[in-house]
């Protein structure tokens, strides 16, 4: 069940660089981007006959669900952690524009297969921003296959109280033999350093890296 809980605020480790960052530095944002080794999922998918993007969108809901900084939100005024983040996605439409979808985060990943599809054909008509309500505890995660890049970056204005990553994914390439694939990382520099979305991605790269642990 999900589950949002306060921040005491009073022994919180992170509250002097919470009000230093929300405070005199308001709205700061810093965005990294690396290239992640997808060649063994990609080879597992192939052999299941199942697609890459739910694996992407599962690997990267599993790890940010894992850690405390990534899990920050502000609900009715009050700070606190949502105990499970679930994948909000852009779907190019057939008119160019896109909609936002959303799956429920599950750890077993057949659970989360199906209804990753079961989501695309129930809403395979849905218009505009958003197909349905999209849930309190959601991240926006882009995966565009039809695009490579060395680094990608969002520009707030006006996102106070926003401190939920966004995760943008590209197309992969093949590099000497192994398939590699960009990604990006922004974050709300009052929840998370450069050291919380190292470990981010660590901890998708070993899950790319041994698929069979939780695709089969």
């Amino acid at each position: 069940m999900d589950e949002f809980t306060p921040i005491d605020r009073m022994s919180w480790a992170r509250e002097s660089l919470f009000r230093l960052y929300t405070e005199v530095f308001t709205t700061t944002h810093f965005s990294s981007s690396v290239r992640l080794d997808v060649t063994n999922t990609v080879k597992m998918a192939k052999h299941e006959g199942k697609k890459l993007v739910p694996a992407i969108l599962y690997c990267f809901s599993r790890e940010i669900s894992k850690r405390d900084e990534l899990r920050v939100a502000e609900r009715n005024g009050v700070l606190g952690r949502w105990n499970i983040m679930h994948p909000v996605y852009p779907v190019l439409n057939d008119d160019g524009n896109f909609t936002f979808h959303t799956v429920c985060y599950t750890e077993n990943y057949a659970e989360f297969y199906a209804s990753y599809f079961a989501e695309a054909e129930l809403n395979k008509a849905a218009r505009g921003a958003y197909a349905g309500d999209a849930p309190e505890n959601g991240f926006i995660i882009s995966v565009m296959p039809y695009f490579d890049f060395e680094s990608f970056g969002f520009s707030f204005k006006n996102a106070k109280g926003y401190y939920t990553p966004i995760v943008s994914v590209g197309k992969y390439r093949d590099e000497n033999g192994r398939l590699t694939l960009p990604a990006a990382v922004t974050v709300n520099h009052a929840a998370a350093d450069g050291y919380h979305i190292a470990s981010l991605y660590d901890g998708v790269g070993r899950l790319l890296a041994e698929p069979e642990r939780w695709m089969v």
